[in-house]
């Protein structure tokens, strides 16, 4: 947001993007990777795309 401005009720102060000027990475072991991919070969079509928002809102 370059300029600020309102969202709702509330007033957003300008903000530069310097937020996400780093970005870490955490390290990735072997057993990570594996379980990544267990959950890639999965069958997710009859998730609730709602479910990922929900998990990732209650995980911050």
């Amino acid at each position: 947001m370059q300029s600020g401005g309102d969202y709702g009720d509330d007033t957003i102060a300008w903000f530069n993007g310097g937020l996400f000027a780093t970005i870490a990475v955490p390290p990735l072991e072997r057993a990570d990777l594996a379980a990544l991919q267990r959950a890639a070969d999965m069958d997710w079509r009859n998730i609730d795309p709602s479910i990922s928002g929900n998990l990732r809102s209650s995980a911050a």
